[in-house]
């Protein structure tokens, strides 16, 4: 299995918000391009979106998102 098939995962990547609306929740795909970054979902505010982030990248030891 290639890196660009190997599945994406919280373990290796930190989770981030989109930009625009700030309620989507992606993955990085770890080649520093945030445009092919892998959508996770949308939640209702931006609020919840930076809770879970926050929560979800604390979990797998991101330091920095």
């Amino acid at each position: 299995m290639t890196e660009h098939e190997r599945p994406l995962s919280f373990l290796d990547h930190p989770m981030r918000v989109g930009r625009k609306l700030k309620r989507t929740l992606y993955v990085g795909n770890g080649e520093g391009d945030a445009e092919n970054d892998t959508v996770i979902g949308i939640v209702d505010t931006p609020q919840q979106a930076q809770e879970i982030m926050e929560a979800v990248n604390r979990y797998y030891g991101h330091e920095e998102w």
